[in-house]
This record gives C-alpha cells, sequence and structure tokens, in this order.
C-alpha cells in the first residue's frame, strides 16, 4: 500500500493516509520500535488494527495487542475478550489480557474506575518494556464529546489538555478520523468487530452527547465538529502560552515550608486579572485539595487586593491567610496548639505550640545579651501564653506604655504568627515577648523585669533553637 500524504491538506486525506501520517510524525515506522494498541474489539479499535497490520507488514515493525476485559455485560464481555484473542491469533500477534474481578467496581463512578484500572495496566506493561509506544483509537467524535462534557462540568478552561495526540507514550492517531470514516471503512472492509449495547444507552452523561448532542451539531452544519475542535485548540494553546507566565512568576514568587504553602502577593496586585486568577488557581491546587472554583478564585482575590493588611478565612480544611505582602494556605490542625497556659516551676525543656522552650537559671554576671535568648530578672513560678486582647507591656528602656497589638502591626508580625508568640506572664504582669523565636525581629522585654546592676545574681534564661 503506497501512502502519499506530504503535500495534501488533512481534511482531504484517506482514513489510511491520516493514520500513516501520524506515525511518521512521531518516528513510529521505525523496526526498533514496538507498537501496542489498546484494543477493546469495536469498531475503532478493529479498524485501527486493521490499518496498523498492513503498515507493519509493509514496514515490517513489532505490533501487541493490549486488552481489557471488566466482566460487567456478563457473555457479551466474555465474548469480546474471546474476539481479540482470535483477532492476534489470526494474524500472529502476541495479547496481554487484564481481567478484572467481578464486583470490584465502585459504581458510583465507573466510568472513571474503568479508565483508572486500564491505564495502570498500560503503565505496568510499559514499565516491563513490552513495547515502545501504545496506540489509542480515539477518534474526533470523542474528542469533542469528551471537550463538550469537560465545558457542561465545568472543569477548566484547558479543555483539550488531556485528549492530545501525543503525551509521553500514548499516541492517538485516528484524532482527525471522524465516526462517519471509521464506518465507511468497515462497511468497505466488509471488517468485523464487537458492539457495545451498552453505548446505546443514554445512562451515562457522554453517551447522551454521543447520541443525541453531536448530531444536532452536524444537522446545523457538517463543518460544526471541525470548527469547534479548531476554535479549543487555539484556545488551548493561547492559555498555555498564559501558564507559561504563571509557571514563572509562581516559581520566583512562592515557597512552601512545614506544610505550609506562601505567596509573595505584593507584585500580584499589579497584574493583569487573568493572570491573577491563573496564579491563585495554581496556588490552591499545589497547596491544597480545595474545589476550585470561581467563586473561590474570586474570593481569594478580593482577599489580595483588599487593603486591610491581615484576613483570614477558611475553605473546607484549609487556612487561607493575607498577611501584608503574603498570602498562605494550610491545612487545619486544631489539635496541635492550645491557648492553655504553660505554668513553668523550674529549669527544663518545655514544649509549646510548635517550639521547644528553654528555661534555665544562670549568673547574671555570665550571660550574652547578643545570643537571641531573653534575660529576665524574675524568679519561678512564671507563666508562658498566648496573647489576650488588652495586653499591654512598659518597654526597656524608656518604660513606655504599648499594647502588643500596636508592636505585632509595626513590626508587620503575620496574624498566624502573633497567635504563636510566647508571652511571659510574672505577678500578671507581662515580662517578655519571645518575637525573635519566630522572626528576625528584636525581643520586648519589660523595662521592669530587664537585666540591670540591681537585678538579682541569679536570673532566668529563656530559650528557643
Amino acid at each position: 500500500m503506497s501512502y502519499n500524504s506530504r503535500k495534501k491538506n488533512i481534511s482531504s486525506l484517506s482514513i489510511e493516509e491520516k493514520i500513516y501520517s501520524c506515525l511518521n510524525k512521531y518516528n513510529l515506522l521505525e523496526s526498533k520500535n514496538v507498537l501496542a494498541l489498546a484494543f477493546s474489539s469495536g469498531s475503532d479499535s478493529s479498524t485501527l488494527l486493521d490499518i496498523i497490520n498492513e503498515i507493519r507488514i509493509e514496514k515490517k515493525i513489532d505490533i501487541i495487542l493490549i486488552h481489557v476485559n471488566y466482566n460487567l455485560r456478563g457473555s457479551d464481555s466474555l465474548e469480546d475478550k474471546n474476539f481479540a484473542i482470535n483477532k492476534a491469533n489470526e494474524l500472529g500477534i502476541k495479547i496481554f489480557i487484564k481481567d478484572v474481578e467481578i464486583g470490584t467496581f465502585d459504581i458510583g463512578n465507573l466510568q472513571q474506575h474503568a479508565r483508572d484500572i486500564r491505564y495502570q495496566y498500560f503503565q505496568k506493561l510499559y514499565k516491563q518494556k513490552m513495547f515502545t509506544h501504545l496506540l489509542m483509537a480515539h477518534n474526533k467524535d470523542d474528542y469533542l464529546e469528551t471537550i463538550l462534557y469537560k465545558l457542561i462540568k465545568g472543569s477548566s478552561t484547558r479543555l483539550a489538555h488531556s485528549f492530545k495526540e501525543q503525551r509521553g507514550y500514548i499516541i492517538r492517531p485516528m484524532l482527525t478520523v471522524s465516526k462517519n470514516e471509521i464506518n465507511e471503512y468497515i462497511k468497505k472492509k466488509n471488517l468485523p468487530y464487537r458492539k457495545d449495547k451498552s453505548n446505546e444507552s443514554n445512562k451515562y452523561a457522554r453517551n447522551k452527547i454521543r447520541n443525541t448532542v453531536l448530531p444536532i451539531f452536524e444537522s446545523i452544519s457538517n463543518k460544526s465538529m471541525d470548527n469547534i475542535i479548531n476554535f479549543v485548540d487555539l484556545m488551548d494553546s493561547e492559555i498555555a502560552f498564559l501558564e507559561k507566565k504563571v509557571k514563572k512568576y509562581y516559581k520566583k514568587h512562592t515557597i512552601e515550608k512545614d506544610g505550609k504553602y506562601i505567596i509573595n502577593i505584593d507584585n500580584m496586585k499589579k497584574l493583569n486579572k487573568i493572570i491573577a486568577f491563573r496564579i491563585i488557581a495554581r496556588f490552591l491546587s499545589k497547596s491544597s485539595n480545595i474545589r476550585i472554583t470561581k467563586k473561590i478564585i474570586e474570593e481569594c482575590y478580593k482577599i489580595i487586593i483588599s487593603k486591610k493588611p491581615n484576613i483570614t478565612i477558611n475553605i473546607a480544611d484549609y487556612k487561607l491567610e493575607k498577611s501584608y505582602d503574603f498570602f498562605s494556605c494550610m491545612k487545619n490542625n486544631i489539635d496541635i496548639y492550645t491557648n492553655t497556659p504553660l505554668p513553668i516551676e523550674q529549669d527544663g525543656e518545655y514544649n509549646f505550640y510548635d517550639k521547644t522552650i528553654y528555661i534555665k537559671t544562670v549568673d547574671k554576671n555570665n550571660i550574652d545579651l547578643n545570643d537571641g535568648s531573653i534575660y529576665l530578672d524574675i524568679a519561678f513560678p512564671f507563666i508562658i501564653r498566648t496573647r489576650k486582647q488588652s495586653d499591654i507591656i512598659y518597654t526597656y528602656p524608656n518604660n513606655q506604655k504599648k499594647s502588643l497589638r500596636k508592636i505585632f502591626i509595626d513590626l508587620k508580625i503575620p496574624s498566624n504568627i502573633r497567635d504563636k508568640i510566647p508571652i511571659i506572664e510574672y505577678n500578671d504582669e507581662i515580662a517578655a515577648l519571645c518575637i525573635r523565636f519566630y522572626l528576625d525581629a528584636q525581643n520586648r522585654i519589660s523595662n521592669k523585669y530587664s537585666i540591670n546592676k540591681n537585678s538579682n545574681s541569679r536570673i532566668i534564661k529563656i530559650s528557643s533553637l
């Protein structure tokens, strides 16, 4: 058989020429390749096999068949399997069969579960080096059906992203071939195949699209299918361009630390809204399992551009928080921390929130005021706690009265950090704020309990790694 498709428009090619052209594009006609065909025994895969087999003979390449028997249609499933075995024997090629145990399916999401099973089997055989490339018989109608299904379900704008002609080792050489072309080929060649009666039922959404929606489009215009696909492909290319910009910004401005994702939003406020929305969507997909919707993205965007420096919202199991120029996402875990004051009655190690705090009695004349520790002229017992609404401290050295809220705002301390900063309370007064345990900023010490020449000889050292 001769294939001359180099100078022809794709729409004017025969079905054989379209498939040959695709295989040639990805260098699959070399003898070193072993091509596997996902073979359901249906009309599409039977057509692809018939054409691939002719190419195999001419180009002397190896092919194998892969058949997955889901055992969902009783004797029909068994007959599909036997048809595949007989076809492999007839052509003298290997066949690999996956038999799915009856009763193992998730009935609530049957089609997705079936898809997961077959792709896992494909991946297993690929890792075992049983083939170099996998050919799948998805056609133009399948492509459009998937686009419409995603659109109806409210999926992302990358409608064609998961249905490319080539993705890794998977090749779909029939995406330019319509179902009508397949039917004509079968009729012309008198090609046997197995008919899946479940495809005629409109029980599943995809079947409804295939059996009712697509024929309506075709009745309006015989170019409708091509026009929709061409539009989606163009849109997909433009979105891919946008996502490159988004990925670059995200990589530059996002960090992940201790299960918390943080993005610098200062520059984001100046970005085009479309790009900002995409950055938010990417951030949420990377940092959480939140089901991303337009409403959630818009809510996050309002928080980001708000003039309020600190805003926190809870969505599902996650806390989304704006703190000055940063926006963070962290899984809520209310069991980790407690607001209960921690009594300190002797030297030792104490766990407080996510810190280990070391308490030690030391000699006043043998201390290093620059080591990041807090030195206080207090005695046991005292307590370590978190902030309260009306907290104030008389700070060293000028004994100025300041509220903790004002100190935290001046230092631009994120609200989630404010809630964890250890506060040393002694005789019902605040003796110190352990700010440096979390940030590169000076601790705040009460003038009354700071170290001076009149302090006791034995003082308390408070530190944390």
